[in-house]
């Protein structure tokens, strides 16, 4: 072929793909969806040889077996084996000690098989998720990333059921407790942040909720409501302990949870002359305790070491109730004194004398009956003297 027909065949073809271009550039909108869309097709069906197969599965729905495309969704290795791969790698760098490697490792392992299950080192066979799940969270909790390690796990306990339960709630319950004691969570892994004692009483009440049995729900309402005292929430603190008398009666943290809630509402009073409802309630709880706890005996599950720690200090619960009982009694003596004492002073000021005297007399002998041995009673004692004197004159 000579210089001149070689000329003509190559501004042959750029004639063609010009007018090509030209055509499709002019095709309105819809038409070019569909030339594309069969352009796709097309290719996809010229380049997937004829091994292919296009599986559908009730638990991983419709994939690509076989042919050219199948390493595009999934590799020519099943999702078993892919996700046994990178398990057995992450379990490698976390033996090096490479723990940011093994965290990005087990980030794909959990978002990309969710349902395939591996075996791991020690030979459990567990779904290949809920193991990433686990160890990037006691990968996060070394990384001092409480938050994100918690989430983990409760993802967990959510979704996946046939996990070991007892040993993602007791990493739960290391995590919460840590919080609980002033750990910093670190940003970037290495700045320390702030205390965080809200987030550690929403951990303990998750792990409550999670753990409904009395191995660990108890311990986590307890300590959801030592951290609240210590911020200060008495209506939480209530909350969990009166959850813990009512749903765990049997439980050793009873005994403590019930004198913990009569200093709770002993602390919420505010004088003789504000209302006595929680010095009511003190009162109750005090009662309650001296009578349920009167005489201590072993909880189920409770260690003879664990029994005995608490016997001493039920002793000086015991010895503390029977005088917080007297402080509440007086207290409430108190208010009703103040309350005839209005009577007694002033109430002539709005009825007439007899009909204030009764009234105030009531008040008196209930604040006798109340507190006998207080000073409140010997001072309503007095007045009472007095309404004789004013009814013996003539």
């Amino acid at each position: 072929m000579g210089f001149q027909q070689w000329r003509s065949y190559i501004n042959g073809i750029f004639r063609s793909r010009s007018h090509m271009v030209f055509r499709f550039n002019t095709m309105d909108k819809m038409k070019k969806l569909n030339f594309c869309g069969w352009f796709v097709l097309g290719t996809i069906f010229s380049l997937n040889s004829l091994e292919a197969k296009i599986v559908f599965d009730g638990e991983k729905g419709l994939r690509l077996e076989g042919g050219f495309l199948s390493r595009f969704f999934g590799g020519f290795e099943s999702d078993g084996e892919q996700a046994q791969a990178l398990l057995e790698k992450a379990e490698s760098e976390l033996a090096e000690n490479d723990f940011r490697g093994a965290l990005s490792t087990y980030k794909k392992i959990a978002k990309r098989f969710p349902i395939e299950k591996v075996e791991t080192s020690d030979g459990r066979k567990v779904y290949a998720a809920a193991e990433a799940l686990y160890q990037s969270a006691l990968v996060r909790e070394r990384y001092s990333q409480w938050g994100k390690a918690f989430d983990a796990l409760q993802q967990v306990v959510e979704k996946y059921p046939s996990y070991d339960f007892d040993k993602v709630i007791v990493a739960q319950s290391r995590i919460a407790a840590k919080l609980g004691a002033g750990a910093r969570t670190k940003v970037f892994r290495f700045i320390p942040g702030f205390k965080n004692y809200g987030q550690a009483l929403e951990f303990h009440q998750k792990i409550a909720e999670n753990a409904r049995g009395p191995e660990h729900a108890p311990v986590a309402l307890m300590a959801s409501a030592d951290i609240a005292r210590r911020d200060k929430k008495e209506v939480e603190a209530i909350d969990s302990l009166e959850r813990l008398i009512n749903l765990y009666p049997e439980d050793s943290l009873s005994e403590k949870a019930y004198f913990d809630l009569a200093v709770i509402h002993e602390s919420m009073v505010k004088g003789p002359l504000y209302d006595q409802g929680a010095t009511l309630k003190a009162v109750n709880f005090y009662e309650d305790y001296l009578i349920l706890f009167e005489a201590l005996a072993k909880a189920p599950r409770e260690t003879d070491d664990d029994f005995a720690k608490r016997r001493e200090a039920w002793k000086l619960r015991l010895q503390e109730a029977e005088k917080g009982l007297g402080r509440m009694r007086d207290m409430l003596a108190r208010s009703k004194l103040e309350i005839g004492q209005f009577y007694h002073r002033h109430g002539h000021k709005f009825a007439p004398r007899s009909s204030v005297e009764k009234p105030a007399i009531q008040y008196y002998n209930e604040a006798i009956t109340l507190a006998p041995d207080s000073d409140s009673a010997r001072s309503a004692t007095e007045l009472l003297k007095e309404f004789e004197k004013t009814e013996s004159q003539p």
